[in-house]
């Protein structure tokens, strides 16, 4: 069976990098966790840099909300493989556990901007996080 890996992405408020995920960079509005490998076929990593904050052994990178608002469009939310990345980045963050956890955080975003009248780009991500986690989602 034929399985597609990679499709478009949208221009997000934030776009994941390449330098985001092999620094393991944290974010205060992450609504994900992820320490899955670049996945790429045939194509080597280069001219990345690699600034990982040496006070921080924590192996993982984190996605912001701010990567599932697609910038210029008042309330569109997104979650999975089409999140505001580039190349690299999405060959990480497309496996099903990140998805999902995507997915989540864009239904708590949505419900919240409903029930608040407040844009889905006003919202704090940090907030968003932290609904998820008094629904049991686990942050390091």
């Amino acid at each position: 069976m034929v399985g597609i890996r990679e499709s478009r992405r949208i221009v997000a408020d934030y776009n994941l990098t390449a330098e985001d995920v092999v620094s393991h960079r944290k974010f205060e509005d992450a609504i994900a966790q992820s320490n899955y490998p670049v996945d790429i076929h045939g194509r080597k990593l280069r001219n990345i840099e690699i600034r990982q904050n040496k006070e921080d052994r924590r192996p993982f990178y984190e996605i912001p909300y701010r990567c599932l608002a697609v910038k210029g469009i008042a309330n569109l939310l997104v979650a999975g493989r089409c999140i505001g990345s580039d190349f690299i980045a999405q060959s990480s963050l497309r496996i099903m556990p990140t998805c999902r956890a995507m997915g989540e955080a864009c239904g708590i975003a949505a419900a919240i901007s409903l029930d608040e009248n407040v844009g889905i780009h006003e919202l704090d991500g940090a907030r968003v996080r932290s609904l998820m986690k008094e629904k049991g989602a686990q942050f390091v």
